[in-house]
């Protein structure tokens, strides 16, 4: 007679009563009818983590061929959990460091067998870095960048994370910290980081935050508005600006400004000639641009007042 091996694959469940030993029932005559036979039982996965579902792997032949039923009985924390027909243990049942196995009841209809699966130790499970994103999502060279990180943990535990900063896919020295220093990459760069969490048990794999391109920055202008006129009736201010992607030449523009009034494109030379009598306040505006789109501008008011000087006397 030839022998029918059969492959089941069994999920766990949960129930209530004490461990039974080992045994077999001879319902049938054994000289014709044989038991079937267990060749392997194992948990799947071997080292379950806590949140994995959970089953039994079984493989088992029967001489005479028979259909086969299948009872299931877990043990967690050497605690019975009831029998059953159900196949699946959910893994929201288990936590780190609990002792899991499973007893298996085998019939043919005539014979009962049993098999225990080995005890298996419920895993620390890693922590899983499920969002990376860079801020300001419209950098400048002048900005400095942060990644911002969402992470999980099944277990609960405190999560340390770990950064690696790239500039056009090169890895920059030194970068492995959550933000990413003003001026390390230029205009037309493309930023990414990379993130790793650990529960210092387990870690995560790396995950990339979307690249990024950095924007122009405009220029600033580091000079303070003079207020007091250079001589008797000139006005004069020297305008001094600098751009963080290092353009040049600069370009320097009188928005508005009072009558006569004229700013050096290229030096940034603000003068005046005033004319005699006028006074009042004279709102200035003007601007700096660096030929990329960047503009920065600057706003005061200069306010003029003659006072009459007395004639001196002989």
């Amino acid at each position: 007679m030839r022998n029918l091996g059969v492959f089941i694959l069994a999920i766990v469940v949960l129930g209530c009563s004490a461990e039974p030993e080992p045994a077999q029932s001879a319902a049938a005559d054994p000289e014709t009818n044989r038991p079937p036979v267990i060749q392997d039982i194992s948990l799947a996965p071997r080292l379950p983590s806590a949140g994995q579902d959970v089953s039994v792997s079984v493989k088992v032949t029967d001489p005479d061929r028979d259909p086969l039923q299948m009872e299931f009985e877990w043990y967690l924390n050497g605690t019975s959990q009831g029998r059953g027909l159900a196949s699946r243990l959910s893994g929201g049942q288990l936590s780190r460091g609990d002792r899991l196995y499973a007893v298996v009841r085998i019939s043919d209809g005539h014979n009962e067998i049993m098999g225990r699966t080995p005890e298996a130790q419920i895993q620390n499970q890693a922590p899983v870095v499920t969002n990376v994103t860079i801020h300001p999502s419209q950098a400048t060279t002048r900005d400095e960048l942060v990644a911002a990180v969402d992470t999980t943990d099944r277990d609960g535990d405190s999560v340390e994370l770990r950064y690696r900063w790239y500039v056009n896919g090169n890895l920059v020295d030194g970068a492995d910290a959550a933000s990413f220093e003003p001026g390390r990459a230029r205009r037309g760069d493309l930023v990414s980081v990379a993130v790793l969490a650990s529960d210092r048990q387990n870690e995560s794999e790396w995950v990339d935050a979307k690249s990024q391109a950095v924007s122009n920055a405009p220029p600033d202008i580091s000079s303070e508005p003079l207020y007091e006129l250079a001589d008797e009736n000139v006005y004069r201010y020297q305008v001094v600006a600098k751009d963080p992607d290092g353009d040049r030449p600069l370009r320097y523009t009188l928005i508005a400004g009072p009558e006569g009034m004229s700013m050096d494109l290229v030096g940034g030379n603000l003068t005046w000639t005033v004319p005699r009598d006028v006074g009042g306040i004279f709102p200035i505006e003007l601007s700096v641009t660096d030929g990329h789109g960047g503009e920065t501008r600057q706003r005061y008011s200069l306010e003029l007042r003659w006072e009459a000087v007395p004639a001196s006397g002989n």
